[in-house]
Parts: structure tokens; sequence; C-alpha cells
């Protein structure tokens, strides 16, 4: 999930990735986390490490284009805020 709806998320009883308590996941976890949503070279290595079966992110994210892309996820939802994909 982005960094935004992590609160939501942790609100309605969903599992999170990340959420606004930067200071409780510590600089490492972040910039790891970055390695995904910036999509650097890298960008697939967090997904698979912690086996992320789903990913929620805002609508134009850069990271949506190449989960579309990919074999590997499918497009469950999508509407003008937020697109869901779901691990294959």
């Amino acid at each position: 999930n982005s960094y935004n709806w992590g609160g939501y998320l942790i609100w309605r009883g969903l599992p999170v990735f990340v959420d606004g308590r930067a200071d409780v996941y510590g600089d490492p976890f972040l910039f790891y986390y970055l390695q995904t949503y910036e999509v650097t070279d890298n960008w697939q290595k967090p997904l698979n490490d912690y086996a992320v079966a789903w990913v929620l992110m805002e609508t134009g994210a850069p990271l949506t284009t190449l989960l579309q892309a990919s074999p590997d996820w499918q497009l469950a939802y999508a509407d003008d805020v937020a697109q869901i994909f779901i691990r294959r």
C-alpha cells in the first residue's frame, strides 16, 4: 500500500506494509519501501521479499503502470482515486 493509505487501512482492520508512523518503521525500512514506490531498478524486491499479495496505490502512481504491464499482477479495482492489484 502507499504510505498515504496506511492509516485508513489500519483503521479498517487490514494489514499494511507501511503507514504514516514513519518513526516506528525507521529509515532503513522506509528506504526499502521507496525502492518499490519510486520504481527503482530493484522495485520488485520488497514485494517478493515480503510476499506481498495485493497492492493499493493512488491512480496514476508510477508503480501502477508497471503492475499493469506485469504478468505477475492483475488489476482488481480502479477508479479516479486508487487502484488495487492482486498477485497472480
